[in-house]
């Protein structure tokens, strides 16, 4: 009655509460001394079930696969492609590939909270000294060319 999956739970269980041995020199299990009274039916046992698992399903977001964030409205679909052609666009003159520019994740923060100024830029996750040098004003643009 019981699918693969439950005999590992039954085993571990067993293991777990001393009732079976992982016999290390014959690569079974073995009885312990503590089964005797569950086998004379002195003692019951109790078996914890495990959860079935769950399957993970992508949210319902406006953006194709992020989970978690919606993007209901155009013009932050329109922001965040901009982003992803300039980033693709980037990496591809520069010869590396485009989550060496800007992760997704920083695409999307850079969208949710649409920074302004070169100093809230700054404050995004993924845009450090380095790239807010680089790339600080050209990002600031898109964002405003987006439709903020």
């Amino acid at each position: 009655e019981l699918t693969a999956q439950q005999w590992r739970s039954v085993y571990r269980q067993l293991v777990a509460a001393d009732l079976l041995a992982v016999d290390a020199e014959y690569g079974g299990l073995r009885l312990t001394q503590r089964s005797r009274p569950v086998l004379r039916g002195e003692q019951a046992i109790r078996f914890r079930q495990d959860p079935k698992a769950l399957v993970a399903t992508p949210a319902k977001t406006g953006v194709p696969g992020r989970r978690g964030t919606s993007f209901g409205d155009q013009e932050a679909q329109k922001r965040l492609e901009l982003l992803r052609s300039w980033r693709q666009d980037t990496a591809k003159r520069q010869g590396v590939p485009a989550f060496l520019i800007f992760h997704d994740a920083t695409l999307h923060d850079l969208v949710e909270k649409g920074p302004l100024t070169l100093e809230s830029l700054a404050e995004i996750h993924g845009v450090g000294k380095r790239k807010l040098q680089i790339y600080g004003q050209e990002i600031l643009d898109l964002l405003q060319q987006g439709g903020r």
